[in-house]
């Protein structure tokens, strides 16, 4: 089942990837400059960033969290950097809304990890 979605999953993350690029790296006046998901310029990059944070989680199951998000926030900071040369406000609040976004996705990651890390130590007291 898993081998199916894969590069349904990988196409979803290249996609999104590539419509966040281009929404934000457009010049201001653009049609594409005006895009945004929800009204809220933040609301926005939380909802992109959740969405590159889920999905690279699905594409690179093997891939170390922090080393994902790492990733996701070098290419938001970069983001940031580009819109400085298209005519766009730089802003840090953007890379914090970023960041949140990332941190959404990746909680019910962490309670499941804590919840099996519980769940193994509980058998491991039992036996004792």
């Amino acid at each position: 089942m898993t081998r199916f979605f894969q590069p349904a999953i990988a196409l979803g993350f290249v996609l999104v990837l590539l419509a966040l690029l281009a929404v934000s790296l457009a010049p201001p006046g653009s049609p594409l400059g005006q895009v945004a998901l929800w009204p809220g310029d933040k609301a926005s990059h939380i909802a992109a960033f959740y969405a590159l944070t889920a999905l690279s989680m699905a594409v690179f199951p093997r891939a170390h969290l922090l080393i994902l998000c790492l990733g996701l926030g070098l290419l938001g900071a970069g983001i940031e950097y580009g819109q400085g040369f298209v005519g766009r406000e730089v802003s840090v609040r953007d890379m914090i809304a970023n960041f949140i976004g990332m941190l959404i996705a990746l909680l019910p990651v962490a309670m499941h990890s804590l919840r099996l890390a519980l769940k193994v130590r509980r058998a491991g007291e039992a036996r004792s």
